[in-house]
């Protein structure tokens, strides 16, 4: 090999080694790291009312959206279908009329509408759908065609020339034919028997548009009208003898004298969940007329007439117009939910008063609990039975009830009096304590309930001044006032001795303090343990010795 040959060959492999590793060196600097995370696109949601506060493209790790960071905690979010959310999120949630989807398409905003497409180009304004009886060619809107000629073929949208129209018909005009004018009667118009000129029109327009019309004035027609018609007729209101010709011949004006215009509407009673709906006379409008009874003697149905009174004439009423019927089907009773009323709850709890070493158990209406009802008497004349029922008020119901729950009704047996030799029935004897302390200027005054030591405090109640249930304590007494003490056993306890309730205690007012110097200053106290003392005592010490005594239930 020559020594060029070798320097060519040496320079052709540097060459291919060179273009490899210009070639393949940057495709492996450039490669990043496979972290196994795709970065994905989401609509965060600005706040809790959407569309109102919009959303935000955010981009972010498709991990990150099955965490609470998005998917669970953000409501609002609108995320694509992923490997964690195959579903997405509030894709098909609408907002301002357009799915998330479209949101999210749209860069997370609400894409703008596009305009209204007006259909009809030849109506002024935006025509989103042809109107109501019009016609379209795809660009222009054609109102409703009217044929004004109903007896000739085809549609005529106006009278073809050389024709002449009555009441929708057309009729070939004819020099030769002859024509008349008429005074075509209605039923009011602005008098009674009122007419509307009409004509010049040829005969066979006056015969097939006219000639079953009695109140039409028409003159003489040879063949079909050879004496007119009404041409003789009298019409008082007009004017004294004024005839249908000379009405005819004054182009058929409105009457000298008009009527009294009648008017008459009815007024209903709507239906309620109760009762259907009713006719209301009494406030149903009527003016120069009167109301005659409802002569429709079914449930639900009404046939009412209404009659002019003289000189008057209803505008839209019976034929002659003198009179105005009105018959037609009334509402049943609402069948609606709302009518569904739920009565009010009944409840009822007997209560007893347990037997005692004196009593049997007996009924306590007094003491038992009830509501929305009311208690019978006990109808069970048997000692020891009992049969009491509670009748629920008015709207209500028990729902534990007798059949038909308006009533509860209590039977069974009471207990007994207890047995002679019932341990219960040994009576506890109590010795009760009443002291009165006088008000001084320092300290209201008081009173203190209670017993003598050794003596159960349970055992006794006391009435103060009409209040019955008070138990032992001190209480006291503000202002001047007198007070009244009573004792009671609980039963089946008894007193001591021979207890005599104390008499009624005064007590004077702090206030006389300002006037009264004489009021003592340290007070005083009156005591009644036991026996009271007579003589004005004021003290009844303790050291008074009293015998309990026990006795057996009273009988023995």
């Amino acid at each position: 090999m020559t020594k060029n040959k070798f320097l060519a060959t040496l320079a052709a492999i540097g060459l291919v080694a060179g273009a490899l590793f210009s070639t393949t060196a940057p495709a492996f600097a450039d490669k990043p790291a496979d972290t196994g995370h795709t970065e994905i696109d989401l609509c965060h949601a600005k706040g809790p009312n959407q569309p109102d506060n919009g959303w935000t493209i955010t981009p972010v790790d498709d991990s990150s959206v099955i965490d609470t960071a998005h998917f669970t905690n953000h409501e609002y979010d609108i995320i694509p279908i992923t490997a964690g959310t195959p579903q997405g999120k509030n894709l098909d949630t609408v907002w301002g009329g357009y799915t998330g989807a479209e949101i999210l398409a749209n860069g997370c905003s609400l894409p703008t509408p596009p305009p209204p497409t007006d259909v009809c180009a030849n109506i002024d304004d935006v025509q989103t759908e042809v109107p109501e009886g019009y016609t379209t060619d795809g660009t222009n809107c054609y109102p409703p065609v009217v044929d004004v000629c109903s007896n000739i073929d085809d549609v005529q949208t106006e009278v073809p020339e050389g024709y002449t129209e009555d009441d929708g018909e057309c009729f070939e005009d004819n020099p030769e034919v002859t024509k008349y004018s008429i005074c075509h009667a209605t039923e009011v118009v602005d008098a009674k028997n009122g007419w509307l000129a009409l004509g010049p029109l040829p005969a066979v327009a006056i015969v097939s548009g006219h000639g079953n019309h009695s109140g039409d004035i028409i003159p003489v027609i040879d063949p079909d009208f050879p004496n007119g018609q009404n041409l003789d007729t009298l019409y008082p209101n007009y004017g004294p003898g004024v005839t249908g010709a000379d009405i005819l011949e004054e182009g058929c004006p409105d009457s000298v004298v008009k009527p009294d215009l009648a008017t008459a509407s009815l007024t209903f009673i709507p239906a309620t969940c109760d009762a259907p709906e009713q006719l209301d006379l009494g406030n149903s409008p009527i003016s120069n007329a009167t109301w005659g009874t409802d002569t429709d003697v079914s449930a639900l149905g009404y046939h009412v007439v209404a009659t002019a009174d003289d000189g008057a004439e209803f505008a839209d009423g019976d034929p002659g117009n003198l009179t105005k019927t009105f018959s037609g089907t009334l509402d049943d009773v609402l069948d609606d939910p709302s009518c569904v009323t739920i009565p009010d709850l009944a409840t009822a709890t007997l209560a007893f008063t347990p037997a005692s070493c004196f009593a049997a158990e007996s009924p306590n209406i007094g003491g038992s609990a009830i509501s929305h009802a009311t208690w019978g008497s006990d109808t069970d004349a048997s000692p020891l039975g009992y049969s009491i029922v509670a009748t629920a008020t008015q709207g209500a119901k028990f729902t534990d009830g007798d059949p038909g729950n308006l009533t509860k009704t209590f039977t069974g047996t009471l207990d007994p009096v207890f047995a002679d030799n019932d341990p219960r029935c040994t009576l506890g004897l109590v010795l009760p304590s009443v002291v009165f302390t006088q008000a001084t200027c320092f300290a209201p005054g008081s009173y203190t309930l209670g017993v003598a030591d050794g003596y159960d405090p349970t055992h006794v109640t006391f009435t103060v001044n009409d209040v019955a249930g008070i138990v032992a304590g001190t209480y006291p007494v503000v202002g001047a006032q007198k007070v009244t003490v009573t004792v009671q056993p609980v039963a089946p306890n008894g007193l001591e001795i021979d207890w005599v309730d104390p008499p009624a205690f005064s007590f004077l007012s702090q206030s006389a303090c300002g006037q009264l110097t004489t009021l003592a200053l340290t007070g005083s106290a009156v005591s009644y343990l036991g026996w009271t003392l007579g003589g004005g005592a004021l003290f009844l010490g303790a050291a008074l010795l009293f015998m309990r005594r026990r006795s057996e239930k009273a009988g023995d």
